[in-house]
């Protein structure tokens, strides 16, 4: 990877939706961005509640429903870094995808434009290799004896 995708993986890390908003879709980066700011504000809320006034906080926390919400949030929030993080790995950084040798010279040129056609390319070559392996009707064939 390039430094400048290392860059963009360690924000998307710190910042989720950094990353898309400099170098990616924009709207889900900003989608992103305001989800952070969100939890960031709402951690800076508690933690003055923590320190100006404590019961409040253990009233809040101590209720059902606030607990429930909080969980859905949570949950939330994690699912939209996870997708954040892979479409930063994905889709920004640019892995190099290294074929076999055999599918080497099968493809149509050696640097394919974009990660769409290595996608195409790489599809394509894992059904040529499929179709041209032996099997017995299931998926995976007993080893030969």
């Amino acid at each position: 990877m390039t430094k400048r995708a290392w860059w963009l993986v360690v924000l998307n890390l710190l910042i989720p939706g950094s990353a898309q908003v400099l170098a990616g879709n924009r709207r889900g980066g900003r989608f992103g961005l305001g989800a952070t700011l969100v939890l960031w504000v709402v951690v800076v809320v508690v933690v003055l509640l923590y320190f100006l006034n404590r019961t409040v906080l253990l009233t809040v926390f101590t209720n059902s429903i606030v607990l429930w919400i909080v969980v859905a949030a949570l949950i939330f929030y994690a699912v939209l870094w996870i997708v954040l993080t892979f479409d930063t790995h994905l889709t920004l950084t640019q892995f190099a995808v290294d074929r076999p040798s055999w599918a080497r010279n099968w493809s149509m040129s050696t640097r394919l434009p974009s990660n769409r056609s290595r996608t195409h390319a790489l599809s394509a070559s894992a059904i040529f290799w499929a179709s041209s392996r032996p099997t017995n009707g299931t998926l995976s064939s007993p080893p030969e004896r």
